[in-house]
């Protein structure tokens, strides 16, 4: 074998071995089913969530007592979200106080008016409404959810879907409008997720707005 066709021999092969690694990422991403990709949005609302929980106060401050630096919410999401997606997870519940992750602070101010309540105060679903700790996430049916794939990237996009927290039968009703609930909202939501080395699908980036009826 002379020297021109060994390199075009070896050229051939790599040509093959990338296009074989490009068709695995592709045909992986495209055969998730739909259900998994449910099962795994209810993952992601699901650990979002805890960030936001299990409040104490130090000094001025409140914090998470389970994620007290940016490296325990990073081990948390490990499986669930990319990095960048923690970051903006972080940056939209978290900030930084001598080192220590305390809540921001709308969150702040919510938790300081469990304690001190008044007219006007922020309410908890006023406070979370456009987030991933939004309580009406997990009702979010699949029938809601619409998916999108492309490349090794996976679109869950959920418009104007209705979620119902009370009506005036309802036992918690009471409780549920003191923490500012409305009877109902309506959400609209999406969530990009992406194949991340070890081939799992990992959230890169999300959006979600609130349209509670007036």
């Amino acid at each position: 074998m002379n020297k021109i066709t060994k390199n075009r021999l070896i050229t051939a092969l790599s040509l093959i071995a990338i296009g074989g690694v490009l068709f695995f990422v592709f045909n992986n991403t495209n055969h998730v089913s739909d259900e998994e990709l449910y099962n795994q949005y209810m993952e992601t609302v699901n650990e979002a969530q805890q960030l936001f929980q299990m409040h104490k106060k130090v000094g001025s401050y409140y914090s998470n007592e389970q994620f007290a630096r940016e490296e325990d919410v990073y081990q948390a999401l490990d499986e669930t979200f990319t990095d960048s997606g923690v970051d903006s997870l972080l940056s939209s519940v978290f900030k930084k106080v001598e080192g220590d992750l305390v809540y921001k602070q709308k969150y702040q101010q919510y938790l300081e008016n469990l304690h001190s309540p008044g007219e006007g105060n922020i309410t908890y679903y006023e406070t979370v409404k456009n987030t991933l700790l939004n309580p009406g996430l997990p009702l979010i049916k699949e029938d809601d959810v619409a998916i999108y794939r492309e490349d090794n990237k996976v679109y869950l996009a959920v418009e104007d879907a209705s979620v119902a927290y009370y009506d005036d039968n309802s036992p918690n009703r009471n409780y549920l409008k003191r923490y500012g609930y409305p009877s109902g909202d309506r959400l609209s939501i999406e969530i990009i997720f992406v194949r991340h080395d070890n081939g799992l699908l990992k959230v890169s980036d999300y959006n979600v707005e609130s349209s509670p009826p007036s």
